[in-house]
């Protein structure tokens, strides 16, 4: 989303916008604005389903916080870029450039350099607490309870923040006047001294940003996910031996394995482009678009992967738009009569035998 600081031009904004090359307006902005605008109502509905009390347990409350970073990531990148495009090609756009935009631009970027931190490390998170599920079944209740697993989600969101503390020192609005008569113009946005600083792009922008958003994350959901692949595998061998509620497990395993797989694929790009940007090496702005697209993609796939694979996710989201709806699904674990358990998945008899609950 964004990856590339040189993608967002703020060193200087013109009074009269140039017009956008065919790969500026289709991908980013209504190739970007139509992708944002579905991402946005996935996640929510996302939020909303993982938010019910029957959906209650620690993989979904990590999922929970994962479509909650993804939605600010989102929004952050529609009002930079998306709408900015569109304006632009339409010769509109000078207005959102140089009076909305250079004052929403020092607070968006670091609340969406935020956000996409928080979500590269929950992602990781995923992959922890489905190793443990699967792997180390026998310790998942006691790493991986609700509580735990809100604890730390809260510890990823404090050090996405404290990681990106000097990006809102990177820029700031300043008036603009002409040249002549000192007539007002609107505003721009322009580097911070902080931002000009060679040690600052060399060692934070280029490979701070390489090794602590990337590389580190990547080589652990690699790691991570190669582990639960041969958990997996060991299961289907021992499949007549595994409860139902362990081969629940692994089916979740494998719905989380394929959002990590497309997160892969669609930030390969990113990956690319922020080492060679670590070497001073130039980088082509379609190069850049299409990398920023595909960061969307990949928050925005989730939703669907959801609603394919995820039974419970499915007879939730209905439940909510009113489709074969059925009341007692929505009560909570606790009230529910324990005659009608066999609306579940898990059934109670499998939770007693087990150490961890996971319903989505």
């Amino acid at each position: 989303m964004l990856e590339s600081r040189r993608e967002l031009n703020w060193t200087s904004i013109p009074c009269r916008l140039k017009p956008l090359p065919w790969y500026g307006y289709y991908i980013g902005g209504v190739s970007t604005t139509a992708l944002c605008s579905f991402a946005i109502f996935g996640n929510i509905i996302c939020i909303i389903v993982l938010s019910r009390p029957v959906m209650k347990s620690s993989v979904n409350f990590i999922l929970l916080a994962l479509s909650s970073t993804d939605l600010i990531q989102i929004i952050s990148t529609l009002f930079m870029r998306g709408i900015q495009r569109i304006l632009e090609h339409h010769c509109i756009g000078v207005y959102y450039t140089h009076w909305i935009q250079p004052l929403l631009l020092p607070y968006l970027f670091p609340i969406g350099t935020t956000a996409q931190v928080a979500s590269v490390y929950l992602t990781v998170l995923v992959s922890i607490e489905r190793y443990v599920a699967v792997c180390k079944p026998f310790r998942a209740r006691v790493w991986f309870s609700w509580r735990k697993s809100s604890m730390f989600c809260l510890w990823v969101v404090f050090f996405a923040i404290l990681y990106n503390i000097p990006t809102w020192c990177e820029l700031v609005t300043k008036e603009r006047y002409s040249t002549g008569n000192r007539k007002f113009l609107g505003f721009t946005t322009r580097r911070t001294d902080l931002y000009r600083d060679s040690n600052y792009i060399f060692y934070y922008v280029n490979f701070g940003s390489f090794f602590v958003i990337r590389l580190i994350p990547f080589a652990l959901l690699v790691i991570l996910n190669s582990f639960i692949y041969h958990g997996i595998r060991e299961m289907n061998r021992k499949r007549k031996t595994i409860t139902q509620f362990q081969s629940h497990e692994v089916s979740i395993a494998r719905m989380l394995m394929l959002v990590v797989v497309v997160f892969l694929l669609c930030n390969i790009l990113t990956v690319i482009t922020h080492m060679l940007e670590a070497f001073k090496t130039p980088v082509s702005q379609l190069f850049l678009s299409a990398s920023n697209f595909l960061m969307l993609v990949s928050s925005t796939l989730n939703f669907v992967i959801y609603c394919f694979l995820s039974r419970n996710f499915r007879k939730v989201l209905l439940g909510l738009f009113g489709a074969q709806w059925d009341p007692t699904y929505f009560r909570s674990t606790r009230t529910r009569n324990p005659n009608e358990s066999k609306l579940m998945t898990n059934k109670r008899e499998s939770t007693i035998t087990t150490v961890s609950t996971s319903r989505i």
